[in-house]
């Protein structure tokens, strides 16, 4: 597990709740109005610090993900004797060959949870709350190679301040603009100066494990507490069942995120994501394992992966000062 050293100053007293003015944020965000792309995905506020921050942002073709109604992936397995393909192995036996199905037709684009990437150009318009000019990164277009994401660096930010961000869709130079989703975050108080901070800590988030039916319980119980920022200290998500291959690593976090409790609290809060081993190939994994298990999915693909599906910057281990 990596490293993130975050020094902090805590102090007692209740937190003051930030408002956005004129914009609404709620998980009602993932019905969209006005044309596409979209942003069903969410979007990622990341490595905020006194001066900085990271905006991850990816397009969809629709406004929503698919729900319940559409089916989830189903995996069987080949032993090394061949034969008909058997549902859940004992263990994750290293000569097991997964072969997924897809039931009804569906594909990794229609299956429950997926939200399809769209193409086009994406930009980020920030500004401290309060103020009336906006700045702006300009339009940049997503990579498909990427799963349709862009990340953009906001630099020259005010330190201790709390910033209103838009980002905004089109499909094209000459294209129309598409949906927006707006979003907030504060930044980190400049060095020397003290401030109550208070930030929450996740981990294990098994996409199974849900509790409400919009997501996790535990997201609006954050929110309550009005963190300047969080924390989720690894397996952010579980690919071994299901993550045989890329498409399917990266429907992972697009199902996860795209849950309407996460998507909410990640428009608000500004996150640090630290990787683990399930989030990042398979339990107890090392370079070099020999494994069928993971079908097509390979330990290179998951390196790449981690970063393009949040904001870090370079490396995986950073110090970060509050």
């Amino acid at each position: 597990m990596d490293a993130l050293g975050i020094r902090h100053r805590l102090a007692s007293g209740a937190a003051c709740c930030m408002l956005l003015a004129g914009i609404a944020l709620n998980a009602a965000a993932q019905g969209q109005a006005g044309n596409g792309p979209y942003h069903a995905s969410g979007i990622k506020i990341c490595e905020v610090d006194d001066s900085s921050a990271i905006i991850w942002t990816r397009l969809t073709q629709n406004a929503k993900r698919y729900g319940e109604s559409h089916p989830l992936p189903v995996v069987r397995y080949v032993g090394p004797a061949g034969g008909e393909p058997q549902l859940a192995p004992q263990g994750r036996r290293p000569d097991l060959t997964p072969v997924v199905e897809y039931p009804g037709g569906a594909t990794v684009d229609t299956i429950q949870g997926a939200a399809p990437g769209g193409k086009g150009d994406v930009r980020v318009r920030y500004r401290v709350i309060g103020e009336s000019a906006w700045r702006s990164t300009g339009w940049k277009a997503v990579d498909p190679k990427r799963d349709f994401t862009r990340q953009f660096r906001l630099t020259g930010l005010e330190s201790n301040a709390t910033y209103e961000i838009a980002v905004d869709g089109r499909k094209g130079a000459s294209g129309p603009e598409g949906a927006t989703l707006p979003g907030k975050f504060r930044t980190a108080p400049a060095k020397q100066t003290p401030e109550r901070v208070v930030f929450t800590v996740s981990t294990g988030q098994s996409y199974s494990d849900q509790d409400a039916r919009d997501g996790f319980q535990i997201y609006p119980s954050m929110l309550r507490l009005y963190p300047n920022f969080f924390v989720h200290t690894g397996d952010i998500l579980y690919y071994d069942k299901l993550a045989k291959n890329i498409d399917l690593a990266r429907w992972h976090w697009t199902r996860m995120f795209s849950l309407p409790s996460n998507m909410n609290f990640h428009q608000q809060v500004a996150s640090y994501f630290m990787k683990d081993d399930h989030d990042f190939w398979k339990n107890d994994s090392w370079p070099g394992m020999k494994t069928k298990y993971m079908g097509d999915f390979t330990w290179q693909q998951g390196l790449a992966l981690f970063p393009e599906q949040v904001g870090m910057g370079g490396k995986t281990y950073r110090t970060v000062r509050w």
